[in-house]
């Protein structure tokens, strides 16, 4: 199947899973309130780190090495398996330390095997999302994604309607708990859809070397882009401690970064793509998707722009309404950045990782020079505008380097041909009729 077929027909599950998370974002907002929502993106970030920090980038490896077939199956799965119980080991050690120093867990006694399942599950479907797509089965976890968002949105509908005025503790409960049965789905059905005999082997001290040459400069890399991406939520937390603002704030960037569903989609084709030297990933048709993706999120975002101020109160409350103005500045970064998603992962499919390494490091800088600055004055409209001058200024950036070792030009990139206009309608077409 070509790149153009793989992109229209995982692109209709993307969008239902747009669609899907929307949803979800809304059901959980509604039940959860301002401060409870706060308290769900806080925890959710501080898994995120940590599984970014203690997995070693592995992810990145497995997809890369995948594709290469730099290993077997057995062989990737092994890795998997000794680094996720490093994972837990860790955790398990971390969290001794700090009981014996606050007599208490991360986040309270409460809260403590809700967040464990909630890390288990992330860690675990980073590491099979890696093999879906070191595999080349995009369209398939596109699906199940879908499907298994499906599930998560029943069974919140359902406390929606029988049990809308809980504590935040039995709704984040019910999110692990949900999440562990999706995560046992997505092992399963890739493990039947590989069709590979798999044998697990320890892996020695020279293919552990091999492994990690790739995935030890994109943990920092993506460690660097993770905290650029979040540093404002711990900044707003500390200014804002009641988690009020935060929850306000993390809705309207979930919101906005649903822009960038596409060019992710898009990335995460492309890198295992590169990586496995892929003849349908030629420069004309990666130019052409890019100028198509362009012009679509600059019209989804012109739209979003005055629509924004009707959908947040209707749909997640007036409560959330001071999201508008964050969701507005945060905007013109989020689509500059468009580009910056997609020419990463080009450059890390062509091993010019460290590229993406400065590019990380000039993000981080300039979003947590602002955060410091703004933040406290205009809290959570200062993040916003921190963010999408990083945002934009690292844009700038990826496409200065691209244009530079490519030979390509602005116009090439940007702007729309009549082909393009042509290979449009042919993709809606074909992600129509799913061919």
């Amino acid at each position: 199947m070509s790149l153009g077929n793989i992109l229209a027909s995982s692109s209709i599950y993307r969008i239902l899973n747009i669609t899907a998370t929307f949803i979800l974002t809304i059901l959980m907002s509604r039940l959860l309130g301002t401060s409870g929502y706060g308290l769900f993106s806080l925890i959710v970030v501080n898994i995120t780190v940590y599984n970014l920090l203690s997995g070693l980038g592995c992810e990145a490896g497995i997809t890369y090495h995948g594709a290469a077939k730099s290993f077997n199956a057995g062989k990737l799965l092994s890795f998997i398996i000794i680094i996720l119980l490093f994972q837990i080991l860790l955790l398990f050690i971390i969290n001794l330390g700090y009981w014996r120093i606050y007599h208490t867990n991360w986040f309270g006694i409460r809260y403590s095997w809700p967040v464990f399942l909630m890390f288990l599950n992330i860690a675990v479907t980073d590491k099979y999302n890696a093999l879906y797509y070191g595999h080349h089965l995009y369209l398939l976890f596109n699906k199940l994604s879908f499907l298994l968002s499906l599930l998560l949105i029943a069974v919140f509908i359902i406390l929606f309607f029988l049990y809308p005025s809980v504590s935040p503790e039995l709704y984040l409960q019910v999110y692990a708990i949900t999440g562990l049965l999706q995560l046992t789905l997505l092992i399963i059905f890739y493990h039947k859809s590989s069709h590979e005999k798999t044998f697990l082997s320890l892996p020695d001290a020279k293919e552990w070397r091999i492994f990690f040459s790739y995935s030890i400069i994109t943990v920092i890399t993506n460690f660097i882009q993770f905290l650029a991406y979040r540093v404002d939520y711990w900044i707003i937390n500390y200014y804002f401690s009641d988690n009020s603002q935060l929850g306000i704030y993390s809705v309207a960037v979930r919101m906005v970064q649903m822009f960038w569903i596409l060019p992710l989609l898009f990335a995460g084709i492309l890198f295992p793509g590169t990586a496995g030297k892929l003849e349908a990933l030629s420069m004309p048709k990666m130019l052409s998707l890019m100028r198509i993706m362009n012009t679509l999120n600059l019209l989804a975002a012109v739209l979003a722009f005055f629509l924004i101020s009707f959908i947040l109160p209707l749909f997640f409350g007036q409560a959330f309404a001071d999201g508008i103005y964050p969701f507005r500045w945060l905007l013109p970064g989020i689509i500059l950045f468009c580009n910056s998603t997609i020419l990463a992962a080009y450059f890390a499919g062509t091993n010019r990782i460290k590229i993406n390494l400065s590019g990380s490091a000039i993000c981080f800088i300039i979003i947590l020079s602002f955060d410091l600055l703004l933040i406290p004055v205009y809290g959570i409209n200062g993040a916003a505008i921190a963010s999408t001058i990083g945002y934009g200024i690292t844009g700038i950036y990826y496409t200065y380097r691209f244009v530079k070792i490519s030979g390509v030009s602005l116009r090439q990139l940007f702007i729309i041909t009549t082909s393009d206009k042509y290979k449009l309608v042919n993709f809606v077409k074909s992600a129509l009729s799913g061919k």
